[in-house]
């Protein structure tokens, strides 16, 4: 007798408990004589997804889906641009200090020559 869980691919043998020691899950218990083979295991979970979609299932995305892709869109566009803008206002901020300290040493340095320090 074989005990599977399907949630973190525990494999045991002749396991008492209706759960699985490691998750907790239940296990599905295989009692005939042919019992599943791991081989068959590790197959059934690489498998990627079914061939075709289940009948009555629209590949396409939901209205929902497209209307959320568009909002995360809009708001990474909303977020670039203040980005962009906070960039712009260092840069001015830098540019409008720089000026304001050469003012204020060209100042200095014209005070100094009209003293005759100079």
């Amino acid at each position: 007798m074989k005990a599977i869980c399907f949630k973190c691919h525990f494999v045991g043998i002749g396991v008492a408990d209706a759960k699985c020691p490691g998750c907790g899950f239940p296990l599905i218990v295989n009692t005939e004589a042919v019992a599943l083979g791991a081989k068959d295991l590790e197959k059934l979970f690489r498998r990627d997804s079914a061939p075709q979609p289940l009948p009555g299932v629209n590949p396409e995305p939901r209205k929902a889906q497209i209307l959320a892709e568009r909002r995360r869109e809009r708001a990474q566009a909303i977020l670039e641009a203040r980005l962009r803008d906070a960039r712009r206002r260092r840069r001015r901020l830098l540019v409008g200090e720089i000026m304001a300290a050469s003012a204020i040493v060209a100042g200095a340095l014209l005070v100094l020559q009209r003293l005759g320090a100079i």
